[in-house]
């Protein structure tokens, strides 16, 4: 399996890296050389996004912008914050990029946000939520997406998110489907994985 992780933002400022060692910042034609090599050699990927990629839904209307709990309650760091909301946009408009420019690579690849589903062996793409925030970042928007990937590597095959799971509008599923991707259509209202770059403060089943 080839792990990659974005940390999002603007064009000059995207960072990237992969389970084997690339990195970079800027736009990512060799991660996605190595995403289509992966996958054209029957290899799974696993790609995850520095971004809220879910948002709560069915909440009592007080709480319906509160933090999702888990690591986001933990450290302070709510999705609905001007932090969080700025890089769900990036985040947002990353994920349209990078799927349409698998799309037009490779045609429809197999989608999903569900770990489980993943495991089963018969999908070609992961999408999963990175966590880096606090303290926790490093010096570089590659180097966060190191610090995602390598949570991810060290969790595998056991992983578990940091965030509980809850009903949700899932913008990874959303943005995957608009692309042209396949991907089951129950997942647009169900959470997805999340992976934190520190000791997990809340597990759930993922």
């Amino acid at each position: 399996m080839l792990v990659a992780a974005i940390d999002v933002g603007s064009a000059l400022k995207m960072g990237w890296s992969t389970s084997t060692g690339l990195s970079g910042c800027g736009e990512p034609t060799i991660l996605l050389d190595a995403i289509a090599s992966a996958i054209s050699a029957d290899e799974p990927v696993a790609i995850g996004f520095e971004a809220p990629l879910w948002v709560p839904r069915r909440r009592p209307f007080p709480t319906m912008t509160a933090n999702r709990g888990g690591i986001e309650a933990a450290m302070s760091r709510p999705w609905s914050a001007g932090a969080g909301c700025g890089a769900m946009a990036a985040g947002i408009a990353n994920m349209a990029w990078i799927f349409d420019a698998l799309f037009a690579r490779m045609g429809a690849l197999c989608a999903t946000t569900c770990t489980s589903r993943f495991a089963q062996g018969d999908m070609q793409l992961l999408i999963w939520e990175a966590f880096v925030s606090g303290h926790l970042k490093a010096q570089s928007h590659a180097g966060d997406a190191e610090l995602a990937v390598a949570a991810f590597v060290a969790g595998w095959p056991h992983l578990e998110t940091a965030i509980r799971h809850e009903p949700s509008i899932n913008l990874a599923a959303a943005a995957a489907a608009g692309a042209g991707h396949a991907i089951d259509f129950a997942e647009l209202g169900n959470p997805g994985l999340v992976i934190a770059a520190q000791p997990r403060i809340v597990l759930a089943d993922t």
